[in-house]
C-alpha cells in the first residue's frame, strides 16, 4: 500500500516537473557556415503565455526635433499598463515594418 502511494507521488511529482520545463521558449540560429547554402535561419518558439499579436507599422517621416517614447515592460504590455521611461530623438524616416 506505502509503495503504491509512493510510486503516485513519485510520479505526480514527475509530470509536474516535466511541465514546468514545458513552459520554456526555444530559439533555433543556423549560422551561413552551417546552412547548405549559406542562409542564416531563425526560429523561435514561445511555450507559454505570449502576446502574439501582429502589427503592421507603416514608414513614416518625422519633422526635425521629433522625440520617440521609450517603455519599460513593452513585452508583457497585454498584462500590465506601460511605463514610460523617457525620450529619444526620433529619426527623420522608418521604413514599414512587422511588431510582433
Amino acid at each position: 500500500m506505502f509503495r503504491g502511494r509512493l510510486s503516485l507521488v513519485v510520479g505526480l511529482l514527475g509530470i509536474l516537473l516535466f511541465s514546468a520545463v514545458a513552459l520554456g521558449c526555444t530559439d533555433i540560429v543556423v549560422g551561413k557556415k552551417a546552412s547548405a547554402d549559406g542562409s542564416v535561419i531563425t526560429t523561435h518558439t514561445c511555450d507559454c503565455e505570449y502576446d502574439s499579436r501582429l502589427i503592421v507599422v507603416p514608414a513614416q517621416d518625422f519633422p526635425p526635433g521629433t522625440m520617440a517614447p521609450v517603455y519599460e515592460g513593452i513585452i508583457e504590455a497585454h498584462k500590465q499598463p506601460l511605463v514610460k521611461l523617457g525620450e529619444i530623438p526620433q529619426v527623420p524616416h522608418t521604413y514599414k515594418y512587422f511588431n510582433t
